[in-house]
């Protein structure tokens, strides 16, 4: 993720979360960096809700945000993968 992007993805997943009514405003929900990898940056989000509500809302969160991110034109990261060629046959290794 471009570095003028890491604002405006931490800004469009603070707005899902805090759009989602089964997200409870109290405790307030997190929304940061998670965590710096090889490839870019992992965007960080724990909201607090019910534990009923604990399975349908990460899939809920999950397609919103990816929705709302590509909405943005903010590029989503790829997986680090390797293309090899052994004896001439290409094989992928995952990274």
């Amino acid at each position: 993720m471009a570095k003028d992007h890491v604002g405006a993805a931490l800004a469009a997943a603070t707005e899902v979360v805090t759009r989602n009514t089964r997200v409870l405003k109290d405790p307030a929900p997190l929304v940061g960096i998670g965590r710096l990898t090889d490839i870019g940056i992992e965007i960080g989000v724990k909201p607090w809700v019910s534990v009923a509500d604990v399975v349908p809302v990460e899939a809920e969160l999950y397609r919103s945000l990816a929705e709302h991110v590509r909405g943005r034109g903010i590029a989503l990261g790829r997986s680090a993968a390797d293309v090899r060629l052994v004896n001439g046959a290409p094989t992928a290794a995952a990274g």
